[in-house]
This record gives C-alpha cells, structure tokens and sequence, in this order.
C-alpha cells in the first residue's frame, strides 16, 4: 500500500504516464483518455497567444489549470487508491491511470469557470458589484469593482456614512458650525440646519465712535460721529476724530430764571444754584430799590410819581407805573404865545436889548433856557418866576408876588398870569 502512494504522489508532480505501446493513458475505472505533454505545450501556447490578443479561448493554460486542480486532484488520488486496495487488485498502472484522468476532470472544470468569468465582465465595461457603498464600478480581468463613495452631502451638520446594505447615510448633529453671517456667535446644528446663535456684541465702549454690525464683515466702530453724550445737562458734548468726547461745561444753561440765585455748571455733578442778596427787580415799576432775601425779590419802597404839575393828579399802576391825570390842567402854555407877552408887559424895561437886567429873556425865548445867576441849577425862566413869586421882580415896582396884596398894582402880576408862567415851567419851558 505504502508503494502505491508514492507511485501517485510521482505521477501528480510529473502529469501524466502513457500505456505501454500506445503512448495514450487510460483510467482504469472509467476508461478516459488523457492528452500528453505535446498536447499541453500546444495548448498552453494557443492559450498565451489568445490572452495577448485580448480573446478569450476555450483552451485553459495547463499550467494554471494543475495548480488549480492540485487540491482537487490529490482527494481524487487519495479515493481511487483507498477503493483499489480494498478491491485488491492494485498496479502501478492503475494509479497513474485514475491520477491522469482526475487531473483532466479538474482542469475541464477550471477552464470553463475561467471562460465563462471572462465571458460575463470584458475589461473597462461598466458593472454592478452589489456593494450600495462603492460608485462608477467597472470590469478589470473579470472582477467587477468600484471606487469607495464619501457619501459627503456637504452639509456640515450631517455626519455621513455608508451602510453595505441600504447604501449612504446622513444623520442630524448638534455640532457647531458656521452660519455665514458674521455677525452672529455660537452657532450650532439644530435638525440638520446651522442656526444662529446671539447676536455679536459690536459695542467698543468708546462713546466717541458709532456701532454696528455688517454681516459680511463683522463689527464695524466709525470714530467722530457718535453721541458723545455724558448725561450731563449743562455740559455741551462734542466729537474729535482726535481726542474722542470732549464735554464743554455752559453756565448758561443752568439758569434757573431766578435772579436772586446764582447759577454754575459742574462737569461731574452737574448744575447747582445758591441764593444771593443783591438788587433785583420784583416785576413791580410801582416799586423801587427792591432786593434779593432768600431766594425771592422783596419789594423796596414806592415809586415816587410827583411830576410837579400842580394841576396833575399823580397815581401809579402795577402794571405800567406811574399815571398823571391831566384832565384839569390847562392846555399847553407856549413862550411865544403865553409867556412873552406877560414878560415884555412887565420886564420889558430891564430885559430887552441887554439892558439893565442883563438877559433878553422878556424878548427872546434862547435867554430864559439860560443858567440862571440867581437860581442856580435852573433857567432863567424858572427863576422869572420864584423872584416874581418872592417879591423881587419886576424891580422897583413894589409888588409882594401875592396877587391878592398886589391887586390894582399894574406893576405887578395876576394870579392867571402867575399860573401861566407855571403851566410853562412844568410843560417844559416849550417856545
């Protein structure tokens, strides 16, 4: 028996062994013919030419086809052996029989599973290879096979990945992202979609500069047009490209309205208002000297509205000031018409021409606007009438200047002459 395995294991490395005479092996179960090696160089030529030429041929390569029938052909060697020794009647022949014709049953076999793969996938043709996870499969030597898909949706708040069985997947995550928008902080996947978070706080603290935000480029800080406003009333707030807010303290604008207080501007605390004593006028023209006492104007004494008219009734109103009342006086005196002929009556004498009295003024209006030697501080119109009062005028005519004493004196004056020389006066001496 040992014999017999070493007679097929030689016959396996060495092909095939001819019958004595005929060159032609036989099985001697079945009765198969085997070709020879002419017949295996022969085909294994036909073979690499076909291959070179891209075509596929029904005749297998012998060499590929012993090595892939190799396995098969020793479990085939391996039961011929065991049913010829049972049966007894085992020869050398017999195994290099059933060896010859084991190895051509699996070399059929191989050459056609080779043919007909290559019949079923022509390199460079398209192809399903039956995976969901590969793309644009093609035919290579009969294999179909594709490229590894990424399954990538571009969405960046998907996680992508592929399944053998159903293919690409996309799952929903809550990773940050990026929305786009700059203006915008935080902001993260929420059901497969970037969601902005909070607003992006552009304020750059410096009240000197206005902020915003642009979505495409973040905050923006424009210096020298903001409020610049510190909150302080009386102080007027500017901007300098420069020096930033500039905050200008005006007393002014802390004026109260109130006269009896005074008014100033603190830059940190503001305004600020203190009483004072000092003149002040209480809204009143029928009062005078009135003056500041806590905070409020008192009223000082009345206004005096004597006009010194002696035909006036002199009052004062709240409202407008003094009234004088004129309805009783008479009406106005002139020099020309009133006055001068009274004059020239009784002064003509001493008063015309530089004469004696040494003033024209009984001729002349100019003269009685004169300063007065006699009455100093007055005209000489307005002392005509003191000395005629007094007794002294006219000269040497003996007169008391009582129109009553004096009555049938021509040298002296009427009571009605006397008051219109008055009305005169307190017209204002008109010409």
């Amino acid at each position: 028996m040992q014999k017999l395995w070493i007679a097929a294991v030689f016959l396996i490395g060495c092909g095939t062994t001819t019958n004595a005479g005929t060159g032609t092996p036989a099985d001697a179960e079945t009765g198969a013919d085997v070709s020879g090696s002419t017949d295996a160089a022969a085909a294994d030529a036909a073979d690499s030419a076909a291959d070179t030429a891209g075509t596929d041929v029904a005749i297998a390569d012998a060499d590929a086809t012993a090595v892939d029938a190799a396995p098969d052909v020793l479990a085939d060697v391996a039961a011929d052996v065991t049913a010829d020794a049972a049966a007894e009647d085992v020869t050398a022949t017999d195994v290099a029989a059933d060896a010859t014709a084991d190895v051509a049953d699996d070399v059929a076999e191989d050459v056609a599973a080779d043919v007909t793969a290559d019949a079923g996938c022509p390199d460079n043709t398209p192809c399903d290879d039956g995976n969901p996870c590969t793309g644009d499969d093609v035919c290579s030597k009969g294999v179909c096979a594709g490229q590894i898909l990424t399954c990538d949706d571009g969405n960046a708040c998907t996680t992508d990945s592929c399944d053998a069985a159903t293919g690409c997947a996309h799952t929903n995550n809550s990773l940050s992202c990026d929305d786009g928008n700059s203006c915008s902080v935080d902001s993260a996947c929420i059901d497969g979609t970037c969601t902005a978070g909070a607003l992006l706080g552009c304020d750059d603290g410096n009240q000197c500069t206005a902020d915003s935000c642009d979505p495409t480029s973040g905050c923006v800080n424009t210096l020298g047009v903001g409020p610049c406003n510190d909150n302080i009333a009386c102080t007027v707030d500017t901007c300098d490209s420069f020096f930033g807010c500039i905050h200008t303290k005006q007393d002014t604008l802390c004026d109260d309205g109130n006269g009896c207080t005074a008014d100033a501007c603190d830059a940190v605390t503001g305004c600020s208002n203190w009483n004072v004593s000092t003149d002040c006028n209480d809204g009143n023209p029928c009062t005078d000297l009135d003056v500041c006492i806590d905070g409020a104007c008192t009223s000082g004494k009345p206004v005096n509205c004597n006009d010194n008219k002696f035909c006036s009734i002199d009052s004062c109103d709240p409202s407008s000031g003094c009234v004088h009342d004129t309805t009783n006086c008479p009406k106005p005196v002139s020099y020309e018409l009133d006055v001068l002929p009274i004059f020239a009556a009784h002064c003509a004498s001493c008063h015309t021409t530089m004469g004696a009295g040494g003033s024209n003024f009984a001729s002349n209006w100019f003269d009685t606007q004169s300063p007065s030697l006699q009455c100093p501080g007055h005209t000489v119109g307005w002392c005509t009438l003191v000395r005629i009062q007094n007794g002294s005028m006219p000269v040497n005519a003996n007169c008391s200047g009582n129109p009553a004493t004096d009555s049938g004196k021509s040298a002296c004056l009427t009571q009605a002459q006397q008051d219109k020389i008055s009305v005169w006066i307190s017209d204002g001496q008109q010409p």
